[in-house]
Formats: structure tokens, sequence, C-alpha cells
């Protein structure tokens, strides 16, 4: 019996040895490795929070997006700052509502550099529970930051009236 212990301790410990998962890369603001281009356009936006959480209780459309990793020529994967192209944006999914089409090169959320476009997924739902956020991307070669504040109903309402 502490034959078998000792065997089933060793070869869990040399399994998790050799079957770790990958370090999470710590997180790197994009402005500390790029900076900003002066002709960046700035596009600011008034959402709905209940449209916007609307947007989100249809999960199907959330979690279909589709990124492919853009690599630029000459650039080594390792040390690159990572891009998505993003496709098969649903036209009422929260994509679309945060302005991002078909085509867009994503570069940049709050700042934060995405390298796992699950992330991005997940700060899109996160994005429902703050009051603002940013989201920086490439579309036809300029670059533009979308800042967003989400507002209660009542002050959309208001805010168009004036």
């Amino acid at each position: 019996m502490i034959r078998y212990l000792i065997v089933v301790l060793m070869l869990t410990s040399c399994t998790s040895l050799f079957h770790r998962s990958p370090a999470a890369k710590p997180g790197v603001r994009l402005s500390s490795v790029q900076p900003e281009p002066e002709d960046i356009k700035v596009v600011p936006s008034l959402i709905q929070r209940d449209t916007y959480a609307k947007s989100l209780e249809e999960k199907k459309l959330l979690y279909r997006l589709r990124t492919v990793p853009v690599y630029k020529r000459g650039s080594t994967m390792e040390g690159a700052i990572p891009e998505y192209r993003l496709f098969e944006l649903a036209p009422e999914s929260p994509y679309t509502l945060l302005g991002l089409k078909t085509g867009d090169i994503l570069m940049s959320a709050d700042d934060w550099v995405i390298y796992d476009p699950r992330r991005f997924v997940a700060y899109v739902e996160l994005l429902a529970q703050l009051n603002q956020g940013e989201i920086r991307i490439k579309r036809n070669g300029q670059e533009m930051l979308f800042k967003y504040t989400l507002i209660p109903e009542k002050a959309a309402q208001a805010s168009e009236n004036t």
C-alpha cells in the first residue's frame, strides 16, 4: 500500500512537471511599447447601458467572433506586439454596437495589449459593468481610438433632447 502511494505521488509530480500550462504573459500597456500616433482618430461614443446589456444577452453572438493574428513583415513572433483582424461580426452583436467592423485590426483594450482574443471577449463582457472604456484599432491603415461612456437610459434620452 505504501509503495503504491509513493508511485502515485511520483507520477503525479512528474506529470505536473511536463504538463504545466505555459506561464501567462504579464500585462503590457500598449503606450509603453508603441507611442500613440499624432494622427490617431478619436471616436467618442455614448452607449445606453440597457441596450449594451441586451446585446450581451445573446451569448452566441458574443462568442461568435473570429480573429486571425496579423504579423508585420520582418517581425518575429517572440517580442512582437500581437494584433488580430476581426471577422464575422454579426450586425446585432455587441462588437457592432461598439463601432467595430469586419476587417478591423484589434490593437488594445483600455491600453492593455491583448495577447489572447478570448480576453478581448471577456473585456467586452466586463465593459457592461464599467462606466467607460477604450478600444484601439486599425481600420484601412488609420489608427482609431474608440472611447466609450456607458450611460443610463434616462441620461441618453436627456442628451438626445438637448
